[in-house]
């Protein structure tokens, strides 16, 4: 009879690795490794399986150890925290990727494409990397002030930058504030960035992500910086 090992491990943010051994009598072993792309803002995964035949358990599992089990977030993403701190403000929207003329999604399987931006507070040159998944939406506590969605970085093979600069601001307290829609069309090797509202639906998706926290919801967009 077959005993079934399962080790479950976080391949990097956004993949669950299953990670199915059966034991047998012996010799050579069969293994299955079972990779989960799992978007937290959408609740799917897409699964795909691989199987290795004659290979020692041994090194499967020495490979999974240098890749890694952990999991990197966002200091600010209130999936992480499902409230925001008393002091702090809920901000959510959404990052919107189209090329070729279509909407990109932004979670893939082995993270082999990674798009993060990067939020800047006013006044400070360290920024606070985040992670985009699926859709692009994105939900943060912070405290009150401004901030700018200065950048980003689209890890696919090879990496992609550009700059952004689209500002908004965190009101003082327990607030859940939409700042928008910002877009960014990709043509070819150029970029071009627009802000769009979308409160309704983005609204619609807070409640359903988040249906906990209540309060009135207010809109304040986000505003591009003037190109010099």
């Amino acid at each position: 009879m077959i005993d079934k090992n399962f080790i479950f491990c976080i391949l990097n943010p956004g993949t669950l690795v299953h990670f199915f051994l059966p034991r047998v009598e012996g010799g050579w072993k069969k293994a299955f490794l079972r990779l989960a792309s799992f978007d937290p803002r959408q609740r799917k995964t897409k699964m795909q399986h691989i199987l290795f035949k004659r290979v020692p358990a041994a090194l499967i599992l020495a490979s999974l150890m240098l890749v890694g089990c952990a999991m990197p977030t966002s200091v600010i993403d209130l999936y992480e925290t499902r409230a925001a701190p008393e002091d702090e403000a809920i901000i959510f929207g959404r990052v919107k990727v189209i090329e070729n003329e279509k909407t990109a999604n932004l979670s893939s399987l082995l993270g082999e494409s990674t798009f993060s931006i990067i939020v800047l507070p006013d006044g400070s040159s360290k920024g606070i990397y985040h992670r985009l998944h699926g859709e692009g939406y994105f939900y943060w506590h912070l405290p009150q002030g401004g901030y700018s969605i200065a950048g980003f970085e689209w890890m696919r093979g090879s990496e992609l930058k550009g700059r952004i600069f689209a500002h908004f601001n965190a009101p003082r307290g327990k607030t859940v504030t939409y700042i928008g829609t910002l877009g960014i069309r990709f043509d070819g090797g150029r970029y071009t960035k627009f802000i769009e509202d979308e409160y309704e639906i983005a609204v619609t998706t807070f409640k359903k992500e988040f249906p906990e926290i209540k309060g009135e919801f207010t809109r304040n967009l986000m505003r591009m910086e003037k190109e010099r």
